[in-house]
């Protein structure tokens, strides 16, 4: 393969889901090669860090998108998943290409692959049926990722008190909250970007003025004493509590298994996307989990970030060993989603050839 060629399959895996629209992977070419990295110069302390479960389910996404598009193109590639992490270099996977690829070949503008992309904004009450649903998960049997459907009313309103939970914790948290805010873009879209633009969130009337108004932490942590993060937090939970559906992405604890299930997310987001249906990530749960067993929960919180777990194990049904990866929001969308945006595809990529 050339070079160019190259480029359109970096950015095809560009276009993967990421924490925030954090767009944290460095894709390196070199020798007919393609090395998914993490971007330690531009990310590292504005996002996950390297090994992070969020982390991983963004690289496994990338990994499937090429995947996915080798397949749809017929181009035949050698994949080594050989995990690297270290402080100095971290890697995820390597593609090989055959030499032998036509030069006249290039990307469908048209590629199903387009399609995925977030839906944050509300959903029809109509459920998606149950059949779509079993066929879609039926494709991924074989995994080690194990994704469960949740459309009852009683396991729903369950998932949206974790939720709130969940968001209570994060609203309090000074780290979590200067992430979240620093991933806020306002103003005029730029064609290229990173974060998460306010115009694709479902915020009511002055959403975004308040959002400026709360940025600083102090302020937070003072609207916090009258009990503003409780309010944050059942608003974030409220699309849950009226969601038609919710797919669960569950593990082994293990950064191989959860690379994986961000290959399995990409692909059932891919395949739901396709099928009509609209697709909200919440990853907070996981995020206070794993906060929790890192120790960067504030003492006072502790206590709910262990009745989190704990009720989390029990509603997931969660092995031993095991940990919930990724929720989603599933339904048919009332409107068209504002699509994130990306960084250029040079800004990600390092040409060593």
């Amino acid at each position: 393969m050339n070079q160019e060629q190259l480029l359109q399959l970096c950015e095809v895996a560009h276009n993967a889901p990421s924490a925030d629209n954090s767009q944290s992977w460095r894709f390196i070419i070199s020798s007919n090669k393609i090395t998914i990295t993490y971007d330690t110069h531009r990310v590292l302390n504005k996002t996950f860090a390297a090994d992070n479960i969020a982390t991983l389910l963004s690289m496994g996404s990338a990994i499937e998108a090429i995947v996915q598009t080798c397949i749809e193109h017929n181009i035949s590639y050698t994949l080594d998943t050989t995990l690297k992490l270290s402080n100095n270099f971290t890697s995820y996977a390597c593609f090989s290409f055959d030499q032998e690829v036509s030069e006249k070949f290039t990307l469908k503008k048209d590629s199903f692959l387009q399609h995925r992309h977030t839906n944050r904004f509300a959903y029809k009450t109509q459920q998606a049926e149950k059949n779509i649903i079993d066929a879609l998960i039926a494709t991924l049997n074989a995994s080690s990722t194990t994704i469960s459907w949740f459309d009852d009313k009683t396991s729903i309103n369950e998932i949206s008190s974790l939720i709130q939970s969940a968001s209570e914790i994060r609203f309090q948290t000074p780290e979590v909250h200067e992430w979240l805010m620093q991933s806020l873009r306002f103003g005029k879209r730029e064609r290229h970007e990173d974060g998460l633009h306010v115009s694709t969130l479902d915020l009511p009337p002055l959403g975004s003025m308040f959002m400026k108004f709360i940025a600083p932490w102090q302020r937070t942590q003072t609207l916090n004493k009258l009990g503003m993060y409780k309010i944050m937090a059942a608003i974030e939970a409220k699309p849950i509590a009226k969601a038609p559906g919710l797919m669960a992405f569950s593990c082994d604890n293990t950064p191989e298994a959860q690379l994986q299930t961000g290959r399995d997310l990409f692909a059932l987001w891919l395949q739901l996307n396709n099928a009509g249906l609209a697709v909200h990530p919440y990853f907070v749960i996981t995020d206070q989990i794993t906060r929790l067993h890192s120790n960067a929960v504030p003492s006072r919180l502790v206590a709910q970030a262990t009745t989190l777990e704990e009720q989390t194990r029990k509603i997931f049904n969660l092995k031993e060993g095991g940990n919930l990866c990724m929720l989603l929001r599933v339904g048919y969308p009332q409107k068209q989603a504002v699509r994130s945006k990306r960084l250029n595809v040079m800004d990600v990529v390092t040409i060593k050839d």
